[in-house]
């Protein structure tokens, strides 16, 4: 039987954490090969966690030799497996030229699968025994090679998001950032702990902690997804579960106040679970620290509501202030980007003479074309006064649709 721990509690709870997250993305778009990938990265990751926590956690007075061998061996084959999905994530995120792209994938598809057919014989992990000081592993001859497999795989993720930044800007270049912070930070801290150390210590004790800084690796990911749709997966959150998660904040502060409390402040008694509870029942009669919790979470999960009353008079006043067309222009994008904060805002004004609208003003971080012709698409579609959401329009035209606006749209 598993000796439940607070690392063995964390393990399971990270295994729980990376299915969810794997099935949730898999499931919004199940034929995306980048979907795919990070939901064979979060599976992988899951079954990792698993054998660790019942490996390192086994009663030595109740677990064989012979049985924590055999689990630890299929940890090494799921981390083999978590090598290799990692990486193919990244090559399929980063989308290099087709030659890097088909030598990466055969490569570490022949390495990853050989390393994790290997991981169930002697040849990586000898033996592990449980001990009364802690997981006593045995490493076989392979293992510096697994090593290298390992520390060849971080080095090629670094490198393809290094050459995909480069070549990213406005939206992209901000989900790369976030993807080389998730990768390079949470790889770099698994592959010291269960790759570095063991190889140059030929100690095992930290290997427990490798899987937990998937974490990590979810939680800027999650970020990444919620507020600059990474994954192109949209999270649709309802405001219920934002005075949900309020309140579950706000009652879980008030019981640790009072667990830490009876610690460092101890009295002729413990709490009670009654105290306790008569506690946590006081929490839904603290409204104004659930509101401001509850308005933190939908400043961060919402767009924050838009004053057009205030808008509006900014607008008419900066409006009236001058008759000089570009400080008009600068002026009218100013109150647009200050209210609807957007990716980029471009201004064009029609030139009867030339037939084209010109470029006049845009925000310092965008990047439009200089012209747009009176043929365009798009110029055709706005001539009526409609709203155009590029996800919202099919590739092929309709009566309502021009064709090429979907393209256009992309391309701006």
């Amino acid at each position: 039987m598993p000796v439940v721990s607070v690392n063995w509690t964390l393990l399971v709870a990270t295994a729980v954490a990376n299915l969810c997250m794997g099935i949730y993305v898999f499931s919004r778009s199940p034929r995306a090969p980048l979907n795919k990938a990070f939901g064979l990265l979060a599976l992988a990751t899951s079954l990792w966690a698993v054998a660790l926590a019942i490996g390192y956690h086994v009663d030595p007075r109740d677990a064989s030799p012979d049985w924590t061998t055999i689990v630890i061996r299929f940890a090494f084959a799921a981390g083999s497996m978590f090598a290799l999905t990692f990486v193919l994530f990244i090559e399929r995120f980063t989308l290099p030229s087709p030659k890097v792209a088909a030598a990466v994938r055969r490569g570490f598809i022949v390495m990853g699968v050989a390393f994790c057919g290997a991981s169930f014989s002697p040849w990586i992990v000898v033996s592990a025994r449980p001990e009364a000081g802690g997981l006593q592993v045995t490493y076989g001859l392979l293992h510096p090679w697994f090593a290298a497999y390992a520390l060849v795989g971080l080095g090629t993720t670094v490198h393809l998001l290094v050459v995909k930044y480069r070549r990213s800007d406005g939206l992209e270049g901000l989900q790369v950032r976030y993807v080389i912070l998730a990768f390079v930070l949470s790889g770099a801290l698994i592959t010291t702990t269960n790759v570095v150390l063991p190889l140059v210590l030929r100690t095992s004790a930290y290997g427990r902690y490798g899987p937990l800084f998937s974490l990590l690796l979810l939680g800027i990911i999650g970020h990444a997804i919620i507020r600059h749709r990474l994954l192109d997966v949209r999270i649709v959150i309802h405001r219920g579960a934002t005075y949900l998660a309020a309140l579950v904040i706000t009652a879980g502060t008030l019981a640790l106040g009072l667990a830490g409390a009876n610690v460092f402040l101890p009295d002729e008694h413990d709490f009670s679970i009654r105290e306790i509870g008569l506690a946590l029942a006081v929490v839904f009669c603290l409204n104004p620290v659930r509101a401001t919790v509850q308005r933190l979470f939908d400043r961060y999960l919402y767009r924050d509501p838009y004053d057009y009353a205030r808008t509006l008079r900014e607008a008419s006043q900066a409006l009236t202030a001058t008759i000089d067309l570009q400080a008009l222009l600068r002026d009218t994008g100013s109150v647009l980007e200050s209210t609807f904060r957007p990716e980029g805002i471009g201004i064009y004004v029609h030139d009867a003479d030339d037939g084209e609208f010109r470029l006049s003003w845009s925000s310092p971080s965008a990047s439009f074309p200089p012209t747009l012709a009176e043929t365009s698409s798009l110029v055709a579609t706005l001539r009526t006064p409609r709203l155009v959401f590029r996800d919202e329009i099919a590739g092929a035209s309709s009566p309502v649709t021009p064709r090429g606006l979907h393209d256009e749209l992309c391309s701006l």
